[in-house]
């Protein structure tokens, strides 16, 4: 990936509790809609990070918006 630096923003939390993440950090990230991220804290930093999902068939990262990883594909592939 491309180190871009953007510059810290300050956003606040609406009456929901909801905050957006500006789009230029969502494309830096890869983020789209629907994408599950985990929010967890360190004691004083709140934590964001994105949910890489994992293939069913061997627990490899997968993405690209497919049901299984380019290995898995590939060797059911081979085996057609």
């Amino acid at each position: 990936m491309k180190e871009t630096k953007i510059t810290a923003m300050q956003k606040r939390i609406d009456g929901l509790g909801r905050m957006v993440i500006p789009m230029e950090i969502r494309t830096l990230l890869g983020i789209r809609t629907n994408d599950v991220l985990t929010v967890s804290t360190d004691g004083e930093n709140v934590i964001i990070k994105l949910k890489t999902p994992k293939c069913p068939l061997c627990g490899g990262s997968m993405g690209n918006g497919k049901r299984l990883c380019d290995k898995c594909i590939e060797i059911i592939k081979a085996t057609e």
